[in-house]
């Protein structure tokens, strides 16, 4: 069997990844294996999971690919999504990849986070969690993995995993990861580092901010405009306050460069969606005009 920890970016699905495997090394007659971080083509090149031979295999991503939906279709595989205020991923991602918010919309990330949400929760055999929820009561999050997967933990153990893995325990480590970065010279304020992650629990040197301000702290008029124009009926569905822009009455969106800026973000979305279904034919074309390194992804650090 197969277990994929697939939450929205920003949205606590490396926390969910740490807690299945310590959920599942409490299992009787099942064998924990992590593959780490995988993309839909890299997974679809990798042997097929069996249902019933005691081996779970765990790993992490984010987008949908159709080798995921054939997985789940034919019950060998099963996953963990988390969910949060896409305005808060949008500006958890602004910090982590150090890149303004207009380089966000532009690379499609918000069209992608989008396509991943539909994508994941049109699957049954997915287990939603909120990412609020999750902060506010980890001990029941684990839990309720715990029920999910079909193995049965005390309160007491359900209590110890989420202390191993809180938010203080993840930040001592990440301090840890970044202190061997710099001590090796690695340059931690090139871009091209900003996804540098432990291969061994997949955090990243800046996974958390200590000090983390909300989109409300940081947004400014016109991000508040377009993410309301992007956003505002997904934050309905799922029970997210919306911003009301009372205070917005005189702002207004110059509407070419927003429309240019949000047009060229569906377009990667849609290139990359079809770059992970049609990898064989996209990988050489993608060589052929120079693009290879277009797409930012993470790396092991080393």
């Amino acid at each position: 069997m197969d277990l994929f920890c697939c939450g929205m970016y920003r949205s606590c699905s490396t926390w969910q990844y740490e807690v299945a495997m310590e959920v599942l090394a409490h299992a009787e007659n099942r064998k924990v294996q992590p593959l780490g971080y995988l993309t839909g083509p890299e997974y679809a090149r990798i042997e097929r999971a069996h249902r019933f031979d005691g081996l779970v295999r765990v790993f992490k991503g984010h987008e949908g690919h159709p080798s995921y939906t054939r997985a789940m279709f034919r019950g060998k595989a099963y996953g963990l999504y988390a969910h949060r205020d896409i305005r808060d991923v949008i500006f958890s991602l602004m910090h982590k990849r150090n890149q303004t918010f207009q380089e966000i919309v532009r690379t499609g990330m918000i069209h992608q986070i989008l396509v991943n949400d539909r994508f994941w929760r049109a699957h049954p055999q997915v287990l939603v969690q909120k990412y609020d929820e999750i902060m506010a009561s980890p001990a029941d999050a684990v839990s309720e993995i715990a029920e999910f997967l079909r193995v049965e933990i005390s309160r007491d153990i359900a209590l110890q995993i989420s202390d191993y893995y809180s938010r203080e325990a993840n930040i001592h480590r990440i301090a840890m990861l970044r202190g061997m970065l710099t001590e090796k010279g690695t340059d931690l304020s090139d871009t091209e580092n900003a996804q540098l992650y432990d291969p061994s629990t997949l955090l990243h040197w800046n996974h958390i901010r200590p000090q983390a301000e909300s989109w409300q702290q940081k947004a400014n008029a016109e991000e508040r405009l377009i993410m309301q124009r992007m956003l505002g009926l997904w934050l309905d569905e799922n029970g997210y306050a919306q911003d009301d822009l009372t205070d917005l009455k005189s702002a207004h969106l110059t509407g070419k460069s927003w429309r240019l800026d949000t047009a060229q973000g569906l377009l990667r979305c849609h290139s990359r969606e079809f770059s992970a279904r049609y990898d064989r034919i996209s990988r050489p074309i993608k060589r052929l005009l120079g693009l290879g390194h277009s797409e930012s992804r993470s790396k092991p650090a080393a």
